[in-house]
């Protein structure tokens, strides 16, 4: 997910735009993993990992790192993966754990985008495909097939995408026209998708507007959408029977990923830090207890 154009769409400005949050409020535990991170974009976990990219190098003027790295949770123990990645926005990990990155190229809202593959053991990075979109976000679905969407105002572009596992190369045109999105989910047979100020649900063909909320990013369990709403700060989460919004975390600085993970109850989320610390000072940290 890309901040620094979400920023952009919204207030006619840039990345290095400062949000104002409130006092700090948690209705749960919340356990702060990692600190000093610059400006965090993508996360995903897998097992007892915890991936997630920084981009201050690339998403703001005050420069800094571009990379991929790991959070091993049993070991509390953080390492570089790659520096400086061609693709660093959105990081998923596929069944054989080898780590999907995407990114947008040139710029956002757009209509070319790239995804790119980093061999576990060499840690090489490979293009995979290029796309015509500027991509935001990306999901890996049980079969390993990928989702991914972009940005675009054109009512013709090619805004969701499935790599089919069988040949990530070979990308298939999902949905046209969606807009500026940012981050794309799925739970079930349902893809959720956020864009300027709603979440979207595509059930089958049919597109409706589920909820009204600035989402940077969602993450699914079996009964709720779980969110990040950078602009008022939060971390929430939302029922998804009966349509209740909880904040799980209040007062935070640019909260721009989350991931569930079912397996331990957790909701693994960033921040990507303020202007004040030029963006130097992004953190991970997870919520412990929600049933």
């Amino acid at each position: 997910m890309v901040l620094m154009a979400a920023t952009l769409l919204v207030f006619g400005g840039c990345g290095d735009d400062t949000v104002a949050t409130a006092p700090r409020t948690e209705a749960f535990g919340v356990d702060t993993l990692l600190t000093g991170l610059e400006y965090p974009s993508g996360l995903w976990v897998r097992g007892d990992r915890v991936y997630f990219t920084e981009t201050n190098g690339r998403n703001t003027s005050f420069g800094g790192a571009v990379r991929l790295s790991v959070y091993k949770v049993a070991a509390d123990e953080e390492s570089l993966l790659v520096d400086n990645p061609t693709c660093s926005d959105a990081v998923v990990v596929a069944s054989d754990n080898k780590i999907y990155l995407a990114s947008y190229v040139s710029s956002i809202p757009g209509e070319s985008g790239r995804v790119s593959v980093v061999n576990p053991a060499t840690l090489v990075e490979t293009n995979v495909v290029n796309l015509e979109i500027a991509t935001t976000d990306m999901f890996v679905e049980t079969d390993d097939d990928i989702i991914v969407i972009g940005s675009s105002d054109l009512l013709t572009a090619k805004s969701l995408y499935q790599l089919p596992a069988a040949n990530y190369a070979a990308p298939v045109v999902l949905k046209t026209g969606l807009g500026r999105t940012w981050a794309v989910t799925e739970q079930g047979s349902d893809t959720y998708y956020s864009d300027i100020g709603t979440i979207q649900k595509i059930t089958g063909t049919v597109v409706s507007e589920w909820y009204t909320k600035n989402a940077m990013s969602l993450s699914a369990s079996s009964k709720y959408l779980f969110y990040a709403d950078y602009f008022a700060g939060e971390i929430g989460m939302i029922n998804l029977t009966t349509k209740t919004d909880s904040v799980l975390v209040s007062g935070l600085n640019g909260p721009h990923a989350v991931r569930w993970v079912a397996a331990t109850s957790r909701l693994y989320f960033t921040e990507v830090g303020t202007s004040a610390g030029q963006y130097k000072d992004g953190t991970l940290q997870v919520v412990k207890g929600i049933k």
